[in-house]
């Protein structure tokens, strides 16, 4: 759970850095775990700007 604060914090640095569509979901799962101090596992590495923007740490899970 990301409080509004936080939520608000996150949004503004995706209008910022013109990030729209469904990739703000992207952006509010990236700001849910800065938030928490936790990696966010992915395998979406399409993502990986918007995590960089919004400064989580991402460890991607490769598919065989």
């Amino acid at each position: 759970m990301l409080p509004a604060t936080a939520t608000r914090r996150a949004l503004r640095t995706a209008v910022e850095h013109a990030i729209r569509g469904g990739a703000l979901y992207d952006a509010l799962i990236a700001a849910t775990a800065s938030h928490h101090s936790h990696t966010l596992l992915t395998f979406d590495r399409r993502a990986a700007p918007i995590y960089s923007i919004l400064g989580v740490q991402v460890i991607y899970v490769a598919v065989d």
